[in-house]
């Protein structure tokens, strides 16, 4: 089997690999992407994906409006695109095109908007000038010793919500994606909040920061399996679909060698529910 090698963008210069599937289907790409098959220049992207009608920052009004862009954002809300099949933080992408390469400098926001990419809310700046930056405006926090909490300046939540998502959770009846789109966070933020892998500084019952009491927790997470406390993820949990004597059955049935898709099918539940039970990583409370 040949293996890949590298060509030319007839468009942008950019070197791209060319793949063996591609040449078995009598496919000989002349293009590096779909951008560049279509003719469609950096610049054209950049005012396509760009609203030049942004909020003005309240911390500085003078520097007029954001330009938000409306195109792919990362994990941390900075805007991002492709040029070719370089992946490019969009703010650096618009001083690129104003002022010309940044080289090996960061390009900072005065504005602390991340999806902003007017040239004028930007400046350059390195690693420590953006420190510096984020200090002189009040964004940096003390951050304690068991993690990150509600004194981070970039905190969704309070410690009132962090306490009020683990009671609901642990309650049982919402699932994550409901308690995020209630708190206004999303579902993945509610998992971590609940299993104290966000705001761990934060006690599940009192308002002491840093608290060690361990009955002040509603998650057991011994051995990495974050069950919860007690009865709740039982008979007491109001989104239970088994009770115990459904448990006790599940468990025999699967003893006595009958596969656990006939089981699920037989109780109206995933496979997976019944590996759960029967493997006693839920309703361990069941002997």
């Amino acid at each position: 089997m040949s293996s890949t090698f590298l060509k030319q963008c007839a468009r942008c210069g950019n070197a791209f690999r060319v793949y063996p599937s591609s040449l078995a289907r009598k496919r000989n790409p002349t293009y590096c992407s779909m951008a560049c098959r279509s003719g469609e220049t950096a610049e054209n992207k950049f005012l396509r994906c760009t609203n030049k009608s942004g909020p003005i920052p309240e911390h500085c009004p003078e520097l007029g409006r954001c330009w938000l862009w409306t195109g792919a954002v990362n994990w941390d809300g900075y805007a991002q695109t492709r040029i070719g099949r370089r992946s490019v933080m969009a703010h650096r992408l618009s001083w690129e095109l104003t002022n010309g390469p940044p080289g090996d400098k960061y390009v900072c926001h005065k504005c602390d908007n991340p999806r902003c990419v007017n040239p004028d809310h930007l400046f350059l700046g390195t690693h420590q000038d953006n420190m510096d930056d984020m200090v002189a405006k009040g964004r940096r926090f003390a951050v304690s010793t068991s993690g990150a909490g509600p004194s981070n300046g970039a905190a969704k939540l309070t410690a009132d919500e962090v306490r009020s998502i683990r009671r609901m959770y642990a309650a049982g009846g919402q699932s994550q994606a409901q308690l995020g789109q209630r708190f206004g966070v999303v579902g993945v933020v509610v998992s971590r909040v609940a299993r104290r892998l966000s705001y761990a500084n934060v006690c599940d019952t009192c308002d002491v920061l840093d608290c060690a009491d361990p009955g002040h927790r509603l998650w057991d997470l011994r051995d990495n399996t974050h069950r919860r406390v007690g009865k709740q993820d039982g008979s007491n949990n109001n989104a239970a679909k088994l009770t115990e004597a459904k448990v006790v059955e599940i468990r025999r049935r699967a003893a006595l060698g009958e596969s656990q898709a006939s089981i699920a099918s037989s109780y109206s539940v995933s496979t997976s529910s019944i590996g759960l039970v029967v493997n006693r990583v839920t309703w361990t409370h069941v002997a």
